[in-house]
């Protein structure tokens, strides 16, 4: 699993694994699901599942660019106003 690299204005901020969550993210949903199930309740099409964090937070300060690289999956970023 590729590690996930997150920048704040060009300079490294934290990197992390998908396997933190619970060994693999995947795990995390299907995790959630069978709860859910308990209760009876279900994730239906389109939910959006959070599977955990790769690293601490960070505070999002005005004039900072802040970039996720998550390898083959993409790239994201923000520019915080």
């Amino acid at each position: 699993m590729e590690t996930t690299q997150c920048t704040v204005n060009g300079k490294a901020h934290a990197q992390g694994l998908g396997s933190a969550a619970l060994g693999h993210p995947a795990l995390a949903a299907a995790w959630l699901a069978n709860r859910l199930a308990g209760f009876g309740q279900v994730l239906t099409a389109g939910s959006v599942v959070l599977t955990g964090s790769l690293h601490a937070s960070l505070p999002l300060l005005h004039g900072n660019h802040v970039e996720a690289d998550f390898g083959a999956f993409g790239t994201v970023s923000l520019d915080v106003e």
